[in-house]
């Protein structure tokens, strides 16, 4: 005769999200050319990209359950809403052959997950990888 698992062995996903799959993604730019003439044109350039809740596993960012029962807490294997903010400067020659640019990306320097996994079965681990740092440069662009 057939008996179903243990209430502590097993987990129920109906209704969960699917992994990787934020709610809502929203993006917006916003860039205007100030033209100066004989001196060429600036270029401001501003980037928005907020993303909602998001988890890494079927759970919602729980875990799977160990041995005892337990769950990891609250989006452990998950990232909590968050917005990155980038800008851009843009020097452009008249003629329009040159372009140099500095450019700040994660200007707030937000610290947010990529990805996690649980590997806590094998080895008590949960890995998780980080978004990049607030990084800045500057790029030069020759047409000819």
């Amino acid at each position: 005769m057939y008996e179903p698992e243990s209430p502590r062995c097993s987990q129920d996903y109906d209704g969960n999200r699917l992994p990787n799959t934020p709610r809502f993604k929203i993006s917006f730019a916003a860039e205007y050319e100030f033209v100066m003439g004989s001196l060429g044109s600036l270029v401001p350039r501003y980037d928005l990209s907020w993303t909602d809740d998001i988890f890494f596993d079927q759970t919602e960012g729980q875990g799977a359950r160990g041995f005892g029962g337990d769950s990891f807490p609250e989006f452990t294997l998950g990232q909590k809403a968050y917005a990155l903010h980038n800008m851009r400067l843009t020097y452009r020659e008249p003629n329009g052959s040159m372009e140099v640019s500095g450019w700040v990306r994660n200007l707030t320097d937000e610290l947010y997950k990529t990805s996690a996994f649980n590997a806590s079965q094998a080895g008590s681990f949960v890995g998780q990888f980080l978004g990049d740092p607030r990084t800045y440069g500057m790029s030069v662009s020759l047409k000819y």
